[in-house]
């Protein structure tokens, strides 16, 4: 099932935002892409009461959703202003940049792009969801750490031209509503699952502290519990 966010939202509410439940089935699930979505609506400084949220069980989804997604994927966003539905977290960003026009952050930004911040995730799911008999997880978490050490690398030779904390300077990009959520998945569940450690990377987990004193992440975050029951259903 899904469930209406308990706060007092109007009736009127111009968006209809679909994310995963979480377990308690009343509360924000562990997806990073309805993180995102979310974290990039806060950093536009769309407000709260222009969105009501439906906590979505993906474990069991009704019928009324499949609907609006026949794939079964969230987030879904629903615009009942242009009344448009976006089914993939990229186009809802998309379309929360053109109707909330401002100071981009990534104006003049000429790092790597968000597919370079973004693999740790698909990194991190071979090393965790990989079944086979002969899964060489060794291999799998050689390659997250390179990944994560060239971030790192980029991160610390970057630092001076950034001239801020965040991935293209001082304020939260759509970049970082990309990686934050997913390194912290990184740093949650590859930890407890695999002993992973940031560690010896002290850019990136410079980078994570801040992401944790950042409002526009930590305001649209789930528990840590719920990233480690998420990726438990791969771990049987």
């Amino acid at each position: 099932m899904y469930q209406e966010h308990s706060t007092n939202v109007p009736v009127g509410a111009r968006f209809d935002l679909y994310v995963k439940a979480a377990s308690d089935g009343e509360s924000l699930g562990d997806c990073p892409f309805c993180h995102y979505v979310q974290m990039y609506a806060k950093s536009l400084g769309i407000t709260d009461d222009q969105f009501r949220i439906h906590f979505v069980d993906t474990t069991s989804k009704p019928e009324s959703f499949m609907k609006l997604n026949e794939k079964g994927t969230v987030p879904v966003l629903v615009d009942n202003q242009t009344k448009r539905t976006f089914t993939e977290s990229a186009d809802i960003a998309k379309h929360f940049q053109e109707q909330f026009p401002g100071s981009d952050p990534l104006a003049g930004y000429s790092g790597p792009d968000k597919a370079f911040f973004g693999v740790v995730l698909a990194k991190l799911g071979k090393l965790l969801k990989n079944k086979e008999e002969h899964h060489d997880s060794e291999k799998c978490k050689s390659e997250l750490y390179g990944q994560l050490k060239t971030i790192n690398d980029y991160l610390e030779q970057s630092k001076a031209d950034r001239k801020g904390k965040y991935l293209a300077g001082e304020h939260v990009s759509e970049l970082d509503c990309v990686f934050m959520p997913r390194l912290r998945h990184v740093v949650v569940a590859g930890g407890h699952y695999e002993g992973l450690s940031i560690e010896e990377f002290p850019a990136l987990k410079e980078y994570l502290d801040n992401a944790l004193s950042c409002n526009e992440f930590t305001s649209t975050c789930c528990v840590e519990g719920e990233i480690v029951k998420g990726w438990e259903r791969h771990r049987k």
